[in-house]
């Protein structure tokens, strides 16, 4: 239910959204998201999120810092398409509003582990 006003609030870009951007509400959803079992909850958790990071990117880039990139990347291959749309419009809007730097060291750390 949380996740659907959020969801609702945040669309629109208006000064009652940005009641709801904080430092915790992005690991908060995430959480949502990863522990519910309910298709319906994951996915309404995630739409928040997105439409979160679409008026702050610092949302998502708190979510990447918290759970990492890879726990992030293994939610794609999720077989709810909703969701995959979701978290690529997340890191689209996160490219967007000039966080190269971050998304590169990001990519970085990822490759060197693998190496």
């Amino acid at each position: 239910m949380v996740c659907k006003m959020v969801e609702n609030v945040c669309t629109p870009a208006s000064h009652y959204a940005q009641g709801f951007i904080t430092a915790e509400i992005g690991p908060m959803l995430w959480y949502l998201f990863t522990h519910s079992s309910v298709d319906s909850l994951r996915v309404s958790a995630i739409s928040a999120l997105c439409r979160i990071t679409r008026l702050s990117a610092s949302a998502f880039h708190s979510v990447i810092d918290k759970v990492g990139l890879p726990a992030i990347l293994a939610s794609l291959v999720s077989g709810i398409s909703r969701v995959q749309q979701h978290i690529l419009t997340m890191f689209s809007a996160m490219l967007a509003s000039g966080a190269h730097a971050q998304l590169h060291r990001l990519v970085q750390e990822r490759v060197c582990r693998i190496l």
